[in-house]
């Protein structure tokens, strides 16, 4: 499924729901969190350097080398997407070498998320004795209650809670901090409880809350999922809804609606799964009183309509057509750039995707899907695009860095015994 994305209203600026981590000066603090989740750390001193050491390792180094990582002014320390081997120290130096502050922090890792409902009588995990060079009892610190995630109708709310150690003498620590080394058990992992709730909408939060509009997008190109993120939501609070306006016009909650391939995840973002031109629509977020937070446009064209010509073929993209609608409208291809050639060294080919747009006269060109709605089945000439081309180039030899993982899921079609194997480096896009 290809997609082409709108961005509604993208005029205020962009701010990310990022946990803001602190601790008092020259003191040593330590903390659970999920991994994935951006976090902030803060130092508060001018030209302080920030040094790390892995809790896998005692060797302290400068933090200059994680792609993640950035100083803030009054050098504040920001994790964008922290991943569970980033759990260890963080120090934070002034130009004297002096502690000003020191983190040591377990980022838990949320593809283990143990996700309990307390309304549908599932409950959360016991304590447990371990071993763990020496006998200790692994339990599960717990976090307030958040706020319900809507107001004067049901909702939900939640709570996070984070794997800790116990020794005999009462001293707890966050398990991967206590272990030092990487333990394998299903007792070893984070939770999430989720409760019903109906609460009074508080007038004066909602309307002192500030919105934001969040610009961009990430689309998963090795299989075509698509995330949707929310400014105001994050694993550690969520403060909005999702609805969805598809090519029907009528609005759904998303929670409720049944569409079975979106989901919210915890974080409080949208994960669409293998859209289809179904899917096609206005996505929103929106805070407790309705006010839309960012939205988004999407138009998932329909790959089985796609239009593939071959250039060495001597064959032609499609042209332009006027659909006859009253305004003068003009439906025609916008082209992506070319990607790169499949091969090096030998001959290879390249392609480029065009998506179907729409233009009337002295206005902007909107994708197909979401200028037509239901209306494109009647234009044969509204459809996604190919092209490809030969080529030749030369192999890089400097060494991308491409790490290979194993794909372990496959679809079988029994009706027609075909079985579909996939790489996970290879798309559509790519």
């Amino acid at each position: 499924m290809l997609a082409t994305l709108w961005l509604a209203s993208l005029s205020l600026p962009m701010l990310w729901a990022q946990k803001l981590i602190n601790c008092p000066y020259k003191n040593v603090c330590h903390y659970a969190l999920l991994s994935g989740n951006d976090v902030i750390l803060q130092c508060n001193h001018p030209k302080a350097l920030w040094y790390f050491s892995s809790s896998m390792e005692d060797k302290l180094s400068l933090l200059n080398s994680m792609s993640n990582v950035k100083i803030l002014p009054r050098s504040n320390l920001q994790l964008t997407n922290p991943q569970p081997s980033q759990t260890g120290l963080y120090r934070c130096l002034d130009d004297h070498k002096t502690r000003v502050v020191e983190y040591e922090i377990d980022f838990q890792d949320i593809a283990l998320l143990h996700v309990t409902h307390k309304d549908l009588g599932q409950t959360p995990m016991g304590n447990e004795t371990m071993d763990l060079g020496g006998e200790v009892v692994v339990f599960t610190r717990w976090d307030p209650w958040q706020d319900c995630n809507r107001c004067e109708k049901p909702g939900e709310r939640k709570r996070l809670g984070y794997c800790y150690v116990e020794e005999q003498l009462g001293k707890s620590m966050p398990c991967w901090l206590y272990m030092r080394e990487k333990v394998t058990h299903k007792r070893l992992r984070p939770e999430l409880q989720l409760q019903a709730c109906q609460v009074p909408c508080d007038t004066i939060t909602e309307t002192n809350q500030p919105y934001f509009v969040f610009d961009t997008h990430q689309l998963d190109k090795t299989n075509d999922h698509v995330w949707l993120s929310c400014p105001l939501a994050s694993i550690y609070s969520y403060k909005a809804d999702w609805f969805f306006l598809g090519m029907d016009m009528e609005e759904k909650h998303i929670v409720f609606s049944g569409i079975p391939n979106i989901k919210e995840n915890p974080e409080g973002g949208l994960f669409i799964q293998n859209p289809s031109f179904f899917n096609t629509g206005l996505y929103q977020c929106r805070g407790w009183n309705g006010t839309q937070v960012t939205g988004y446009k999407i138009d998932f064209q329909d790959a089985s309509k796609l239009h593939i010509t071959h250039t060495g073929l001597n064959q032609k993209p499609l042209k332009n057509e006027t659909l006859n609608m009253g305004h003068g409208e003009i439906v025609f291809t916008k082209w992506e750039p070319w990607q790169k050639c499949s091969n090096c060294e030998t001959l290879g080919e390249r392609k480029r995707l065009g998506f179907c747009y729409v233009k009337e006269p002295l206005e902007e060109p909107i994708p197909c899907g979401l200028y037509l709605g239901e209306e494109e089945e009647l234009f044969p000439r509204v459809r996604p695009e190919m092209q490809v081309e030969a080529c030749y180039e030369l192999c890089q030899r400097n060494g991308i860095g491409v790490d290979f993982v194993i794909f372990d899921s496959f679809r079988i079609q029994e009706q027609t015994e075909y079985a579909w194997l996939t790489c996970p480096l290879a798309s559509i896009y790519r």
